[in-house]
């Protein structure tokens, strides 16, 4: 793990996407979390990356990535998860910080989990 000008550290790990093999260089939360999102999603990180990629639009790889994880888990940051977890409400002055309604598209997440989705009806089951 190497700290960067901004003192933060970056792990690097090399991925596939499109059949070629990058190197990303991220922080090490961020790759924790990614790694949580494949167990959750059933998919590899070569998978996750490359739907992340093939989604990101004119943004930076590791940005998309970053966007991605931050994103994923701040959707499952409900209201009633946080009732369980024993949170507070979060006051109605503040709702425009609330997950999305589940009815709105949510364009790069939604893409990628629909990517993943896909992928996951194609692969052979183990049997």
């Amino acid at each position: 793990m190497k700290r960067d000008g901004d003192g933060r550290n970056l792990e690097s790990r090399n991925v596939m996407i499109g059949g070629r093999r990058t190197s990303v260089r991220l922080e090490r939360e961020i790759w924790l979390a990614l790694d949580e999102i494949c167990l959750r999603e059933k998919a590899t990180l070569h998978r996750l990356c490359g739907a992340i990629d093939a989604q990101r639009g004119p943004s930076g790889r590791s940005s998309a990535m970053r966007v991605l994880a931050i994103g994923y888990f701040r959707e499952a940051a409900t209201d009633i998860g946080h009732q369980q977890a024993g949170h507070g409400p979060l006051p109605a002055a503040d709702s425009h910080l609330r997950a999305p309604d589940p009815g709105r598209p949510r364009s790069f997440l939604a893409a990628i989990q629909a990517d993943l989705a896909r992928h996951a009806k194609h692969r052979p089951s183990k049997g």
